[in-house]
């Protein structure tokens, strides 16, 4: 349990900095989650799309390209894991610190117990903690899925068209939470959606056509004709967004569970990480082996990832640095989303395809033309780059960042936003807005006004 104190405490005693209160968090902290958000999500791009990309020998004997998006699923699942090693050190190494002062539970009728007891005890009617943690392996079995989708598209896709048609998520976000959830939504999120969808086909249309015209421009005689390289691309941007409907779906099932599941963000994050990490073990990669693939006589053979990884060391470093930025970004993702306005984290998510995209342009213009990891100007970047600003607008007219004056917005007494509480929806952005710029409960949450109750469905309490 997380516990209020008796006694006052000092204005930055460890007890107030754990105690999951966004508003006495300094502020030079939520600087700090943000640049770790920048700087870890553009990393993990640019490391996954590195490891595809990269060559090395493997059981053959013969250098070929690591294409191992399965392996990739692998990593990011082992990543969320270390994000529950962390939160198991975090909140004991925050118990202890702040054990000197006197502690009460913050719900009446719960007994004193040792802070640091977080799997033992349960409130009466509620579920026991082992029994929350194998209801997470519901939407872990989804998240499989999405993020195989995820990272095989990545295998046919530039790294920035990647970033952009992360944005699709909103969509199917959206339509999901009205269908399963009876969520209201206004006209100017069903404009702000709209906008994404045009957004997402100008993104997909130009890096189709833009793959095109590289193909023809190539002097390369190995390198696929334009027709199979759009081809390609097109397969890609389809597998995608088939990972980003099941993220959708996900997330659904994460906000249907935490009604019955009131674990902090992070331990859901993490728990759904050993369950998808397990998963894979026990029934992806023996379903890999069997079906008949170009990875050795498999579609993906885990021996020859070893043995590939084994023999090039670059190949090592991109998954070691990999695996350690995708856990910072997932526990600076959660401790952003409380400490930072909407505003702030589409403004992070923006500089994020930024980030990305420039350093494509960087490789092909200034390390390699001929290098994969590259990405060329074409004519028809100017049409993407139109899709991208698209689905910035979107994103904030959906949530009401950008006001259209021929709309009704409501008012804070006519408002009635249901914040996401699925740890993936605040890790993807995704969250309807007040009127004000910020989901009624997180701006409760902020200015110190919410209730013991409100703290717990946004997960500030643990139980």
């Amino acid at each position: 349990f997380l516990f209020a104190t008796r006694e006052k405490p000092p204005a930055l005693s460890a007890k107030r900095l754990c105690a999951a209160m966004p508003e006495q968090a300094p502020m030079c902290k939520a600087l700090l989650y943000a640049i770790a958000l920048l700087i870890f999500g553009s990393l993990n791009t640019l490391t996954m799309k590195g490891q595809l990309e990269s060559t090395s020998v493997g059981l053959s004997g013969q250098p070929h390209r690591f294409s191992k998006p399965w392996f990739g699923a692998l990593n990011v699942f082992f990543a969320c894991v270390l994000v529950l090693v962390y939160d198991f050190f975090y909140q004991r190494c925050c118990f202890r610190r702040g054990s000197a002062f006197g502690t009460t539970p913050l719900l009446e009728g719960v007994p004193e117990v040792e802070a640091a007891d977080t799997t033992s005890v349960a409130l009466v009617g509620e579920r026991s903690y082992w029994s929350k943690v194998t209801l997470v392996s519901i939407p872990a079995s989804i998240d499989v899925l999405a993020t195989g989708m995820g990272c095989i598209g990545m295998l046919y896709v530039p790294a920035s068209v990647w970033q952009m048609l992360k944005g699709a998520m909103i969509i199917f976000a959206a339509i999901f939470a009205v269908v399963f959830l009876r969520r209201r939504m206004h006209a100017f999120n069903w404009l702000g959606v709209g906008i994404c969808i045009l957004g997402v086909a100008v993104v997909g249309t130009a890096s189709i056509l833009s793959g095109g015209a590289s193909a023809e421009g190539s002097s390369d005689s190995g390198a696929p004709s334009a027709s199979e390289q759009q081809t390609a691309l097109a397969f890609g941007i389809l597998i995608l967004l088939l990972g980003q409907v099941l993220q959708a779906a996900q997330m659904v099932l994460e906000e249907w569970l935490m009604k019955e599941v009131h674990l902090p963000g992070l331990q859901v994050i993490g728990w759904e990480g050993a369950w998808g990490f397990m998963m894979i073990l026990a029934f992806v990669y023996p379903a890999l082996w069997v079906l008949p693939g170009p990875d050795d006589g498999h579609a993906e053979d885990p021996f020859d990832t070893w043995a590939m990884m084994k023999n090039s060391a670059p190949l090592t470093t991109l998954v070691v640095v990999y695996t350690g930025s995708c856990a910072a970004y997932n526990v600076a993702g959660i401790g952003v989303t409380s400490a930072l306005s909407a505003v702030h984290r589409v403004l992070i998510e923006a500089s994020r395809t930024v980030v990305v995209w420039s350093f494509g342009l960087f490789v092909h213009y200034r390390v390699d033309p001929k290098s994969t990891f590259g990405e060329e100007w074409t004519p028809y970047s100017y049409l993407q780059l139109l899709g991208f600003v698209l689905l910035l607008v979107g994103q904030a007219t959906y949530g009401g960042l950008l006001r259209w004056p021929c709309l009704h917005y409501p008012t804070e007494e006519e408002a009635s936003p249901e914040e996401w509480l699925s740890p993936s929806a605040a890790l993807n952005n995704l969250t309807l807005l007040s009127p004000g710029g910020l989901p009624a409960d997180s701006s409760r949450l902020l200015d110190g006004r919410a209730t013991s109750g409100e703290k717990l469905r946004s997960g500030s309490v643990a139980l």
